[in-house]
């Protein structure tokens, strides 16, 4: 970690810190909610089938999302401490492990959708012209939670 960056955690204005912290992040947030928008927008012009779709395929995305976060948010708070403690290179080790589990315990996740991915959609809701559209779309979406996992991680 850069360390003007450290000192500028440890020892700023607690509110220049927030501010410096949060912004990013917030954006990143109203950034992800005007995707959603338009993303709803677009693909309801294709039809309902292809509306449903993204709806039923919706909740599989936030399991692999929740993967990865549920590894970030508990490495954070850990790693927070460490920095607090001036253990930088645990803190480390404790980061490159977050990524590592959340990248493992998603490849079994993905995995298990992959090869179960009709039953898995029928139990979400999708049948007829729906299933189709989902399975679709599924296997995009499934395939590049890697992707969103090591992006919410890393």
């Amino acid at each position: 970690m850069n360390k003007d960056r450290l000192l500028f955690i440890e020892n700023g204005d607690i509110r220049k810190v927030l501010l410096a912290m949060g912004l990013p992040m917030t954006a990143g947030m109203i950034v992800t909610a005007f995707y959603n928008a338009v993303d709803a927008y677009f693909v309801s012009g294709l039809g309902n089938s292809a509306f449903a779709a993204v709806s039923i395929v919706f909740p599989l995305m936030q399991i692999i999302l929740g993967i990865g976060l549920t590894f970030s948010n508990g490495a954070t708070s850990y790693i927070s401490r460490l920095l607090g403690a001036g253990n930088i290179p645990r803190a480390q080790n404790t980061a490159t492990t977050a990524v590592s589990f959340a990248l493992a315990s998603s490849a079994v996740v993905i995995a298990f959708f992959l090869l179960f991915l009709e039953p898995v959609l029928h139990f979400a809701g999708a049948s007829g012209a729906t299933l189709a559209a989902a399975e679709e779309y599924a296997r995009i979406i499934i395939i590049s939670g890697f992707l969103t996992v090591f992006n919410v991680t890393a």
